[in-house]
């Protein structure tokens, strides 16, 4: 029997807490329970069923896509990134072929987003919110920047893992490339549609649309200290917004539905390993933990993460 009392005590803002709210579901033995916390900024009410920015949630999305084009026999996990995407990577600074399957691990050693690009202001981060960025824009600023050298590999593709967001831009183009398709009518037709995730929004192309009310809000403080809202949807063609409901639907349709077949499916667990054959250690740049730890598989980095931010 869940204990209510002592999950809406786990969701209650304290002091520190960056977060200005809270939206949790759980589930046992046939009992649900949602909660909500916040908004602590403007001591507005927070609906248990509201719709917020799911972040990192995505990259397993992508991950599912390109493993159910696996089992379609439209992509090999195991051919390279070069194979695919010619010309994509610069042939001078990566002469090292990068898999299908490196850029789903994290094991890749490509750059980080924009890296080398000077940090933004709060201000400016405020200001771009209601950016719109496609995958070729992300990558050709971080591959091909004007004004300074372009990054090459951080280490030797398969050596190690380390969490990398900018692989799975080189994903979600591969996914466009091999279907002819932009990656929100895939995530649509593949997961959000045969998992009934109606009140999951991908992101409208070249377009910043409003977060759906019931929200959650998220603020930035701006240069001179106040607090902006900043629940706007732009961002990637991956960036969505849903509600627990619809998370609870997609993570039950991995491991119960329809999304994967058996095969594809344990591609999700896989720990990638390292030379030695042992469980790649993790080193990097997650939002809450540097250093190095036990490696992940596709589904714990994608899903912990969100839940760790």
């Amino acid at each position: 029997m869940l204990d209510r009392a002592a999950l809406r005590a786990a969701i209650e803002p304290r002091p520190g807490d960056s977060a200005a709210g809270v939206v949790a579901e759980a589930h046992r033995n046939g009992e649900t329970w949602r909660g909500a916390a916040g908004d602590v900024v403007t001591g507005r009410h927070v609906s248990p069923r509201a719709h917020f920015r799911i972040g990192s949630v995505t990259k397993t999305m992508e991950a599912v896509i390109l493993l159910q084009l696996s089992a379609e026999d439209r992509v090999d996990l195991d051919d390279s990134v070069q194979l695919y995407l010619p010309g994509l990577l610069p042939e001078d600074r990566f002469k090292e072929p990068i898999s299908v399957r490196q850029l789903l691990d994290h094991t890749s050693g490509l750059p980080h987003d924009l890296e080398g690009a000077p940090a933004s202001t709060p201000d400016e981060e405020i200001e771009q919110r209601m950016d719109y960025v496609t995958f070729d824009e992300v990558i050709r600023k971080t591959l091909r920047p004007e004004g300074r050298p372009g990054p090459g590999p951080c280490f030797s593709p398969g050596t190690r893992q380390e969490y990398n967001s900018f692989g799975y831009r080189i994903a979600g183009k591969l996914i466009e490339e091999i279907t002819g398709h932009s990656y929100q009518y895939e995530a649509v037709t593949r997961i959000l549609r045969p998992l009934r995730m109606r009140d999951t929004r991908p992101t409208v192309p070249n377009r910043a649309t409003p977060v759906p009310r019931p929200y959650l809000p998220g603020y930035l403080a701006g240069n001179g200290g106040d607090l902006v809202d900043v629940n706007v949807q732009g961002g990637l063609p991956a960036s969505m917004t849903a509600t627990t409901a619809d998370l609870d639907r997609f993570i039950s349709g991995l491991f119960d539905g329809p999304l994967l077949r058996p095969a594809q499916a344990a591609e999700l667990f896989t720990v990638p390993k390292g030379e030695d054959g042992k469980p790649s250690a993790v080193h990097g740049r997650l939002p809450l933990q540097h250093g190095a730890w036990q490696g992940h598989s596709l589904l714990q980095r994608g899903v912990d993460v969100h839940a760790a931010a």
